[in-house]
């Protein structure tokens, strides 16, 4: 069977409130250097203080990736494993390394990174040239399968998207917005949108092959996605949404007051689906979520960034309120909720679920306290001056 990791970014809403009581210092066995690891090793230096030991998924390491303030004044971009630094490159013209957190890519143990420049775009591993093209892009996205790096870009200079392998280009089009890489069965999908006069028209792709979704409900399709071989769609028949794969069909009404922005449908772990609807007042600028399962449906809430992870039960939110003081971490069908003053998740690669349990990397804006991994309602301070840009897990060993 394939093996794949999957980096994507996706944004939607959700809101809960309940004070967390965390253990401040944990840490991380450090153990010797695994041989193995394809780092250019810079030195092992532990930065994560303290003596308990948090539950970690079995013969698994954890890789954490930082901007951190170097004492020159610059920024540099930090790679730890298990709570011990194991790489440090410059954030330079020269190195080809930005700062920008949306850049930083970490796949298995691996840190890739990218960078536009003079007419290109450059792809490093773990800060060695590994891969470059024209024109300058905006990498969205990137998946590695097989050995093979996936890449869906948007070009600075021109309108719709690239979908990439190791650097060439498999599917293209001048027009359309396309979601995230997402695997099914083993093969590569993604999505994509145009709109036509009034109306949108939904994409998918697998394997580099289109097909345009036709309507399962006779409604206009909003949102579609592979899920066990078997298509789903978000369609709209006049004020009802329905949630459908052709034989089963779960409708929907959007609360008084509302509009209809985006629709996405996310994975279960039991093989079936869920979907999102994101909407805004008629009368402010709030925006809320409706929360689509089965039969039911739940309103949440909307701030200003927000994160749905949903493949491994319990189905996790992650939330940054309106005025961007709190960090909002929420079952979505369960009643258990965290709220932390103060923290940010700079994107949706700062969050994964392992074994049945959220871990996110969390910083701070200021930078007056050092960021922190959150696990179920304890966090793990790493004692570095920064914040981190993405987590991951390497395989099992």
């Amino acid at each position: 069977m394939k093996r794949f990791v999957k980096i994507g970014l996706c944004a939607l809403a959700l809101c809960a409130c309940e004070a967390i009581k965390p253990t401040d210092f944990l840490s991380f066995p450090r153990g010797e250097r695994n041989p193995s690891d394809d780092h250019p090793y810079t030195e092992e230096e532990p930065v994560v203080p303290g003596e308990e030991l948090p539950v970690l998924p079995k013969n698994k390491d954890l890789y954490l990736c930082a901007v951190i303030n170097s004492a020159e004044g610059g920024k540099q971009l930090a790679l730890y494993k298990n709570g011990s630094r194991t790489l440090l490159l410059d954030c330079t013209i020269e190195n080809r390394i930005s700062e920008d957190p949306d850049t930083h890519f970490l796949i298995d143990s691996l840190l890739f990174t990218t960078y536009k420049a003079e007419g290109k775009t450059y792809i490093k591993r773990n800060g060695e040239g590994y891969i470059e093209f024209s024109p300058e892009a905006f990498v969205q996205d990137m998946l590695q399968l097989d050995g093979e790096i996936w890449t869906m870009d948007l070009p600075m200079e021109e309108s719709g998207f690239r979908v990439r392998k190791n650097g060439e280009t498999v599917f293209s089009k001048k027009d359309g917005r396309p979601s995230d890489f997402y695997m099914d069965e083993n093969n590569v999908c993604f999505s994509y949108s145009c709109q036509i006069a009034d109306r949108k028209l939904i994409y998918l792709v697998k394997n580099e092959v289109e097909i345009q979704v036709s309507s399962i409900s006779g409604g206009q399709v909003l949102a579609a996605r592979l899920i066990g071989g078997k298509l789903w769609t978000m369609e709209r028949i006049g004020e009802q949404y329905r949630l459908s794969d052709g034989e089963q069909f779960f409708p929907y009404f959007m609360p008084a007051g509302f509009s209809f922005l985006s629709a996405e449908i996310l994975p279960l772990d039991d093989g079936s689906c869920m979907s999102i609807l994101n909407m805004k007042s008629n009368y402010s600028e709030m925006c809320a979520d409706l929360i689509c399962r089965g039969d039911n449906s739940t309103l949440t809430g909307s701030g200003i960034a927000s994160y749905y992870y949903t493949e491994q039960s319990p189905e996790r939110g992650i939330c940054l309120s309106k005025d961007a003081q709190a960090l909002y971490i929420s079952s979505l069908f369960e009643k258990e909720e965290y709220k932390l003053e103060g923290p940010r998740m700079l994107n949706r690669r700062c969050a994964v679920q392992q074994d049945g349990k959220l871990y996110a990397a969390l910083s701070y804006k200021d930078g007056t306290l050092p960021p922190f991994l959150w696990n179920e309602g304890e966090k793990m301070v790493y004692n570095i001056d920064g914040q981190f840009s993405a987590i991951s897990f390497s395989p099992p060993r």
